[in-house]
């Protein structure tokens, strides 16, 4: 999924907040312009708006793209 343009913060928060609201957890992210994901990067990472993000979660139908 990706992050809405506005979106920023570190990727403690955004997993903290995906895990709080849906049960949904984080496991990486990619920046932009990257080719590959972080898997599980330090809690410190600072993530922007428009990159994408991976959640381990059965339930993604449930989670649309601007719940961030």
């Amino acid at each position: 999924m990706r992050l809405p343009e506005t979106y920023e913060g570190r990727f403690a928060e955004l997993y903290v907040r995906l895990k709080e609201s849906y049960n949904a957890t984080l496991i990486g992210y990619r920046a932009r312009g990257a080719q590959h994901p972080q898997i599980n990067p330090h809690s410190d990472t600072r993530i922007q708006g428009g990159e994408l993000f991976y959640i381990a979660s059965t339930r993604l139908k449930d989670i649309d793209n601007g719940m961030v």
